[in-house]
C-alpha cells in the first residue's frame, strides 16, 4: 500500500492533494487507487480498480473514473504594451471535465490477452451545455514479449 500527500504554495496558486494506492486488495492481487487535489486553478479526482482474475477465472476487468475542474483566466491588453498598467484577467473560464473507462477481457495464456472496452468523457464550459462528448469502443489483443535479458516477462496489467 502506498500513500502520498502534498501541499504547495506558489504566487497566486495554492493546492494540495492526496493519493492512496494498493497493489493487493483483499489479499487477492486486485489493485486500486483513489486520489484527488484541490486548488484555486486546477482541481480534480481519480479512482481506478483492476481485478486481474474475476473469481479466479481468466476474465479480467478495469474500471477508471476522473473529474477535473480548471479555472482559466483570460487577459486583455486593449491599450497595447503600456508599462504601468496592471495586467488583470477580464474574466475566468471554468472547464469541467469528467469521464470513465471500463475494459473487460480474457487472459488466454500467460502472455496473450484479448480485451474490449470503451470510455466516455464530457466537458462543460462555464455552465454551458456539453461541448465534447466521446464514446469510443476499444478492442485489442496483445502478446507480451519476454525481455531480451531472458528474465521473467512483465506482469499482466
Amino acid at each position: 500500500m502506498g500513500a502520498l500527500a502534498h501541499l504547495l504554495l506558489f504566487a497566486g496558486q495554492h493546492f494540495g492533494g492526496a493519493i492512496v494506492a494498493h497493489g493487493n486488495l483483499f489479499g487477492q492481487g486486485k489493485r486500486g487507487v483513489i486520489g484527488g487535489r484541490i486548488s484555486n486553478v486546477d482541481s480534480g479526482a481519480l479512482a481506478a480498480y483492476e481485478d486481474p482474475a474475476v473469481w479466479g477465472s481468466w476474465i479480467f476487468f478495469t474500471v477508471k473514473g476522473k473529474y477535473q475542474l480548471q479555472i482559466i483566466p483570460e487577459y486583455s491588453n486593449e491599450y497595447g504594451n503600456l508599462s504601468g498598467l496592471p495586467l488583470s484577467p477580464m474574466r475566468n473560464t471554468k472547464l469541467r471535465s469528467y469521464g470513465g473507462d471500463i475494459n473487460v477481457g480474457v487472459a488466454w495464456f500467460r502472455k496473450v490477452r484479448t480485451s474490449v472496452g470503451g470510455f466516455l468523457t464530457r466537458t462543460t464550459s462555464s455552465g454551458q451545455p456539453a461541448i465534447l462528448t466521446t464514446v469510443l469502443p476499444r478492442f485489442s489483443t496483445c502478446r507480451q514479449a519476454r525481455p531480451a535479458d531472458g528474465g521473467a516477462p512483465p506482469r499482466p496489467m
